[in-house]
C-alpha cells in the first residue's frame, strides 16, 4: 500500500483503500453546490445521458501540462471527490509554480475513455457526432481521416482518436492523480510530485 508523502498533498490518503470505480451515482446525488463548482472551476459537464458520467466543454480538448496540473488540482478539491471519493479529496489548492522545462512524457490517462496525449493524431473532426450526421464529406473523413499533430498541447481523446474524452467521476480523479505522479510534473512542478498517487485505471 503506498503512502503520500508530498506535504502540500497531506489531506489525501492511498488511492489504492478506495473501491470507487464501484460506486454508482444518479443525477439528483449531485448538489447545485458540487455542479456549481465544476462548471465555474472545470472543463468538465455532467452528461445528461449517463448517470456520474461526464465530458469535457469541447470533445477533444487541448491543454498545456500546466492547465492539466490546474485541472487535476481543481477535481481533487472539488465537493463531489470530498463527499464520493474522500481518500482523495484535496482540502487546500498549494500555491505552485509550473516551470518551463523540456518534458519527456507525452501520455496520461485515468480510464480507457479518459487519456490525453500529446504528438500526432488522426483528424476526425467533421465527421463524427452531430456536425458528421450532416456532412456530406464524413465517409471520407473517416475512411481517410487527416493526420494532425499536437506538440505543445495533450489532446483529450476516449478509446481512440475518434472518440471524446469521457468518464464517471472517479475516473477523472485517477487521471488527477497520474498528472501529479507523472514524470512531467517532476520536471516542471517538483512540489506536486507525488509518486505514490501513480495507477493503472485501465
Amino acid at each position: 500500500m503506498s503512502t503520500i508523502k508530498n506535504k502540500l498533498l497531506s489531506s489525501m490518503y492511498s488511492l489504492f483503500e478506495y473501491p470507487g470505480a464501484g460506486y454508482s451515482l444518479a443525477d439528483e446525488a449531485f448538489t447545485d453546490d458540487m455542479l456549481g463548482y465544476t462548471k465555474l472551476n472545470t472543463i468538465l459537464r455532467l452528461s445528461r445521458s449517463l448517470d456520474d458520467w461526464w465530458v469535457t466543454k469541447e470533445d477533444n480538448p487541448h491543454l498545456s501540462w500546466a492547465e492539466l496540473i490546474d485541472l487535476s488540482l481543481r477535481i481533487l478539491h472539488a465537493p463531489i471527490t470530498r463527499v464520493f471519493v474522500q481518500n482523495l479529496y484535496l482540502e487546500n489548492i498549494p500555491d505552485y509554480t509550473v516551470k518551463d522545462v523540456k518534458l519527456l512524457e507525452n501520455y496520461v490517462g485515468g480510464a480507457k475513455r479518459v487519456n490525453f496525449r500529446r504528438g500526432e493524431f488522426y483528424n476526425f473532426s467533421g465527421a463524427v457526432g452531430v456536425e458528421g450526421l450532416f456532412n456530406p464529406k464524413a465517409k471520407e473523413i473517416l475512411m481517410n481521416p487527416p493526420k494532425d499533430s499536437s506538440y505543445d498541447k495533450w489532446r483529450g481523446h476516449g478509446k481512440d482518436d475518434s472518440c471524446c474524452v469521457e468518464g464517471n467521476w472517479y475516473h477523472w480523479c485517477c487521471l488527477a492523480c497520474n498528472v501529479l505522479a507523472s514524470g512531467n510534473t517532476s520536471l516542471c512542478c517538483p512540489e506536486l510530485y507525488e509518486p505514490a498517487l501513480s495507477n493503472d485505471n485501465y
